[in-house]
């Protein structure tokens, strides 16, 4: 027992008294002390002893504590400033790929907005839809000689075409500075598709006077349909800018008014 003060333990010796079992303490480094979390030792000479040790003060000494303590509330500091960061960025991520996925003249999709939302359409089993693109012609030349004020008026004429003619459920995107893509999740056949198509192109059709001229812009247009012509988006999406172009150059080269 000397030893073991010396060795800066706090012990407790007992033994079960023959008699009744009880728990007999023989000797203490201190009888008021908790030592219910000490090592044990259990030996038979010939009843049963236990000797229960331990270092004065704890298996962690204060010291020892307050950097245990200290490490764990670090460790948690950092975790939460962890995961605070990761839905921060998330967040922002988030937003970014948003912001990026819109035009911010329409507040329609833009071409790679369009693309990614048609993918998760159909993701989500929504694979029977008509693309129609419109090309409207003569925009970007009148677009350099339109004041602003102009330039906004027909954004706000387009927007509201695309948004108001359509009854199905679809999405709208503008593809480029005088282009605009719709996508009608119906099944439509050829003549009600092209019906649709050319009764937006002639509201999409707008005048207007720049230096004393009338000045018209008009929409050529082409439809493609899913899964008739194919079912990946992005190559409907060109196949549709392709005949466009196509037509728009027969008409062109002919100059007269082609239908598809």
């Amino acid at each position: 027992m000397a030893y073991l003060r010396q060795s800066g333990y706090e012990y407790e010796l007992w033994r079960v008294s023959p008699q009744d079992g009880s728990k007999e303490v023989v000797e203490a480094s201190d009888p008021h002390i908790d030592l219910s979390d000490a090592e044990r030792c259990t030996f038979y000479m010939p009843t049963e002893w236990t000797l229960m040790i331990r270092p004065i003060g704890g298996w962690i000494s204060l010291r020892g504590r307050l950097l245990l303590f200290g490490g764990g509330a670090f460790v948690i500091i950092l975790l939460s400033g962890c995961i605070v960061l990761s839905h921060i960025t998330l967040k922002q991520r988030r937003q970014i790929s948003s912001i990026l996925s819109f035009d911010h003249e329409t507040g329609f999709l833009n071409r790679g907005g369009f693309l990614e939302e048609l993918k998760r359409l159909a993701a989500r089993g929504k694979n029977e839809y008509t693309i129609i693109y419109f090309a409207m012609d003569e925009y970007i030349r009148l677009a350099r000689i339109m004041d602003e004020k102009q330039r906004n008026e027909y954004a706000e004429h387009a927007m509201r075409c695309l948004r108001d003619y359509i009854y199905s459920p679809h999405i709208t995107a503008r593809m480029g500075e005088a282009s605009y893509a719709v996508a009608i999740f119906e099944k439509m056949e050829m003549k009600e598709a092209g019906d649709i198509a050319r009764g937006i192109s002639l509201e999409l059709l707008w005048k207007t006077r720049i230096k004393e001229n009338r000045e018209y812009i008009h929409a050529d247009w082409y439809f493609v349909r899913c899964p008739e012509e194919g079912t990946d988006p992005e190559s409907l999406i060109t196949s549709a800018i392709k005949g466009c172009e196509e037509k728009r150059q027969r008409k062109a080269m002919n100059g007269i008014s082609v239908s598809l």
